[in-house]
């Protein structure tokens, strides 16, 4: 009993050590990279937006990959058909920190509105400066404004704009309720809104009790739901619920899944 439970922490810390050594050496590379394409193509930012975009669409697909070789944390991602080419406001309920990293590597040409406390995060800081990701500080009117006017400019170039309406993660893994904003911006600009439902078996970077290290095997999954024209709901507030039930109910039946 004590050798199984001794070879259990070792292979445990053996994949975590692998797992997040290779995260921490995948975020150097990006960073490198990403600093380099900044200055290199600094007077094409069309262009340069492009290429940054890239490298966090697969960048990402390899973190998650390395998640799932090193047995950390399974990914599903189902849905993908409804993504379309046409760029849209992103909601989706937070869950952990590796949201916006699982959302960025199936979802392409994103840009994502993040609270200011996250840009203590070297790469996100990166991204920040060099990307157009958003920071936003709730407590500030002016800041939110910002946001507004900063997320319609990058829709009107055809980026999609990634905005978690509950604010922060879920500390029950329950659904909280929504903020107005991603839906207002919506409609001020007659914009399709794209729902996204998370879902993570484990407390890796959650709120709920986090494990770091070492840690059994996780389940991650990403649910794209279909579109929803902003133009179907009177107002914001409206469009929100809509949301949020939608959401909430793909939730439900991915644990039902689940549970079989």
């Amino acid at each position: 009993m004590i050798i199984e439970k001794i070879k259990n922490f070792l292979s445990l810390t053996i994949r975590g050590t692998l797992g997040y050594g290779t995260y921490i050496l995948l975020n150097i590379a990006f960073v490198v990279l990403t600093v380099l394409v900044f200055f290199l193509l600094f007077p094409f930012k069309n262009f340069r937006r492009k290429v940054i975009s890239f490298l966090l669409m697969y960048f990402s697909k390899a973190i998650i990959l390395t998640l799932d070789i090193c047995q950390i944390l399974k990914t599903e991602c189902i849905g993908e058909e409804f993504l379309g080419k046409k760029n849209s406001i992103i909601v989706s309920n937070h869950t952990s920190l590796l949201d916006a990293i699982y959302i960025a590597a199936f979802v392409p040409n994103i840009f994502v509105v993040l609270k200011k406390n996250y840009e203590k995060f070297f790469p996100v800081w990166i991204l920040v400066k060099c990307f157009d990701f958003i920071v936003i500080e709730t407590s500030s009117l002016e800041s939110i404004q910002q946001v507004q006017e900063k997320s319609r400019a990058l829709m009107e170039k055809g980026c999609s704009v990634l905005i978690f309406p509950e604010g922060t993660r879920s500390l029950s893994g329950r659904i909280q309720d929504f903020k107005i904003l991603a839906f207002k911006i919506a409609k001020e600009i007659n914009a399709d809104v794209q729902c996204l439902t998370l879902y993570q078996e484990g407390t890796l970077l959650t709120k709920r009790k986090p494990t770091f290290f070492p840690l059994p095997k996780g389940y991650f999954c990403l649910s794209i739901l279909p579109k929803i024209s902003s133009s179907e709901a009177k107002n914001p507030e409206m469009l929100a619920n809509m949301c949020h039930r939608k959401i909430a109910k793909e939730l439900e039946q991915i644990k039902n899944r689940r549970n079989k």
